[in-house]
């Protein structure tokens, strides 16, 4: 059973660590040693001896030393846990944040998604920069110029970023190519001509079940004037199923542009 001793020497306290039978032998010498001044038996030990006679100190001590060293160790590693517990909590911080980021964007609540999000201490990761993106893009829609100009170039600094930080998952590359299309088209016809093949590359990295990609697909290969390809995307765009406002306002554009075919 693990136990304390303490032992008085120059008005100090030094906490002692005493572990086993072996450990109480190497404590009463010591004590002996570091407080043999005003011990009897000690000195008459030490007369004993003469004054030619080397008395010489048990090397058992030293147990005691190593013993002390080792709890030592022990008390040090104890911070390792904490740090642990602080890196749990931010990684739940990021997962929390991102889950109701999420449901406050499913539920329209744009302004208060962005607001959350910028919120977040960590700025520059890709789970956030992505999510930036998108609901800077969603609340740049209502607002009239030139606050929606505003609103579109900075979702695109964030797919920008998003798409550096991470080039291997489909939102960098699905956000990339909607705001990289909405940004040309405020820098006019050439810029958006020029910026078609980029975004064509991009949007088709991202996955088909986004009713958007068919519709912008489209409006790409007729841009291209690929006549049969932008009618194969305008009709998967006009035939998607409406799970949210963007499919609605997907298939009814897709619906109209389609008769014009």
């Amino acid at each position: 059973m693990l136990s304390q001793s303490m032992i008085v020497r120059g008005g100090g306290i030094i906490i002692i660590q005493r572990y086993g039978r072996l450990l109480i032998n190497a404590l009463r010498i010591t004590k002996e040693v570091v407080i043999g001044r005003t011990n009897p038996t000690f000195a008459r030990r030490l007369l004993a001896a003469g004054s030619k006679q080397k008395f010489t100190v048990p090397v058992r001590p030293l147990l005691f030393v190593t013993s002390y060293s080792l709890f030592s160790s022990k008390e040090k590693k104890k911070e390792s846990p904490e740090i642990t517990k602080m890196a749990d909590e931010g990684v739940k911080s990021l997962s929390e944040t991102i889950q109701h980021a999420d449901q406050l964007f499913d539920e329209n609540n744009f302004q208060e998604a962005y607001d959350l999000l910028q919120k977040y201490p960590a700025q520059e990761t890709y789970e956030v920069k992505w999510r930036l993106a998108r609901v800077t893009f969603s609340l740049s829609k209502p607002q009239p110029s030139p606050r929606k100009e505003e609103l579109v170039r900075e979702a695109f600094r964030y797919a920008e970023e998003a798409l550096k930080l991470n080039d291997g998952d489909f939102a960098s590359h699905k956000w990339y190519s909607i705001l990289l299309d909405a940004k040309s088209s405020l820098d006019g016809i050439k810029e958006r001509v020029t910026q078609l093949e980029t975004v064509k590359k991009h949007m088709q990295r991202a996955p088909n079940f986004y009713s958007m990609n068919h519709l912008m697909l489209a409006k790409t290969y007729q841009a291209l004037k690929q006549a049969e390809k932008a009618k194969e995307f305008m009709t998967l765009a006009a035939s998607v199923a409406v799970l949210n406002e963007d499919d609605k306002q997907c298939k009814e554009e897709a619906t109209k542009l389609l008769k014009k075919m």
